[in-house]
């Protein structure tokens, strides 16, 4: 086996955290599942209640009658977004104080997220899996950091002396790059191939990506990069095109290109909804 291989395999089998997390991902494996048996999991966790409770009741979803019961909340979220929180508990990255992360991962995943929520908004697609694959992009870069803190500030420290992208100094250093390491967890823990797809797929060539999610990433990021809410890592808004070039590949028909005002609208409509967003994962 390569570098590649190993490492791979070894984030296949990397240990999740007990409780609710898991057996909400283990749930989420039965086609046939309820918001009941999902609801009475989720209030075995206060913390857990506490966040799905305010993101259901947020701006982001718009209820007009308040949501107050796990039950509901998970209707009104959707199993996308139950199994991002899932995941994101398991791999213990779902707030800022759940251990050693990347400079900045906690703020350009909720950037992320939110900017991906209001792009699927404007092009009517589904928010709830927008904010899924917003949310863990980058789950990746946390679970190679942890791996070996070392080796990471090595690649980081490589890129920028270089002026080479992220990614491709990961590459040296692990054999693989965080996007890749994020959907060969993603995929072991039973996500959804296209929710997979879009978190492996958000540094390909933006030309040669078709899958509608896959394109909402991209766009999501290099969104999230130019509100400067977190540095994250390398964004496509870093290559030689512009954000507006950028967006009219991936997500043609929501602004366009040279619009500068559209483009502010927008980018002033992720920055409210990162804060919304921050808030509700915030709680303690």
């Amino acid at each position: 086996m390569d570098q590649a291989e190993i490492l791979s395999e070894q984030l296949r089998t990397l240990p999740v955290r007990a409780g609710a997390a898991v057996r909400l991902l283990q749930l989420l494996d039965d086609p046939d599942v309820s918001a009941l048996q999902l609801a009475e999991v989720i209030e075995t966790d206060p913390s857990l209640t506490g966040r799905i409770l305010q993101l259901a009741n947020s701006p982001l979803y718009g209820v007009q009658r308040g949501v107050g019961s796990v039950t509901q909340a998970t209707v009104v979220l959707g199993l996308s977004v139950v199994r991002a929180f899932a995941a994101g508990m398991a791999a213990g990255v779902l707030t800022k104080h759940d251990g050693a992360m990347p400079n900045d991962y906690w703020e350009h995943s909720m950037a992320t997220a939110a900017a991906c929520s209001a792009v699927a908004r404007r092009l009517r697609l589904d928010t709830g899996e927008a904010l899924t694959v917003g949310l863990l992009h980058d789950l990746g870069a946390a679970l190679l950091f942890r791996s070996d803190q070392r080796r990471y500030r090595m690649a980081e420290r490589g890129a920028r002396a270089s002026s080479q992208p992220r990614v491709d100094a990961e590459r040296e250093t692990f054999g693989l790059d965080h996007a890749r390491a994020g959907a060969v967890v993603l995929e072991a823990w039973r996500l959804p191939e296209r929710i997979v797809a879009a978190i492996g797929d958000h540094h390909a060539d933006p030309r040669e990506v078709v899958a509608p999610l896959s394109r909402l990433v991209i766009a999501g990021d290099a969104l999230a990069h130019a509100t400067g809410t977190g540095t994250g890592t390398d964004s496509h808004s870093d290559s030689e095109r512009s954000l507006d070039e950028l967006l009219a590949i991936v997500a043609p028909g929501l602004i366009s290109p040279g619009d500068v005002g559209a483009l502010d609208e927008l980018l002033a409509e992720v920055i409210e909804r990162t804060s919304q967003l921050g808030a509700c994962f915030a709680l303690v």
